[in-house]
């Protein structure tokens, strides 16, 4: 496939640095999985606090694929697939980036592009991502559409 590094945005926390670092030393990896993918910063009030986060989006085969990691390490995974102009496969949920190093999450996060662009069925791919990120603990798991 074959794409442009995206352009990345300054951050303030060093997780956020961190993470970046770890999608640039496997970007040569990534750009041959996906049509395209980009990065932006985001900043977003919660309980009185401002918390600085990325999102990253990655359009793969025949959908698309979002990771937002906020700077106290809360993520939110999210990916659908679409078909004769319809969603076939939705799916998403949370998890802690905990103890795991953001080299970790981007591994686990490159390892989820196979299941979710090419599988047997919604569900069988649904249980094979929700494997690869059991060590980050997912929760609030919307299975979506099959």
């Amino acid at each position: 496939m074959g794409t442009k590094d995206p352009s990345w945005p300054i951050t303030r926390s060093n997780l956020l640095d961190e993470f970046k670092r770890a999608l640039r030393r496997r970007s040569k990896g990534i750009k041959h999985s996906v049509f395209a993918w980009s990065i932006e910063r985001s900043t977003e009030q919660f309980d009185g606090l401002e918390y600085e986060s990325l999102l990253s989006h990655w359009e793969l085969t025949t959908g698309e694929m979002w990771l937002h990691l906020r700077e106290d390490g809360l993520l939110w995974l999210g990916a659908r697939e679409w078909s004769d102009g319809v969603y076939k496969f939705e799916f998403s949920f949370y998890a802690e980036l905990g103890s795991a190093s953001c080299d970790d999450l981007v591994r686990v996060l490159k390892a989820s592009i196979t299941p979710i662009s090419i599988r047997e069925s919604s569900d069988d791919a649904k249980d094979r991502v929700l494997a690869l990120w059991e060590r980050f603990g997912p929760f609030d798991v919307d299975r979506g559409r099959v």
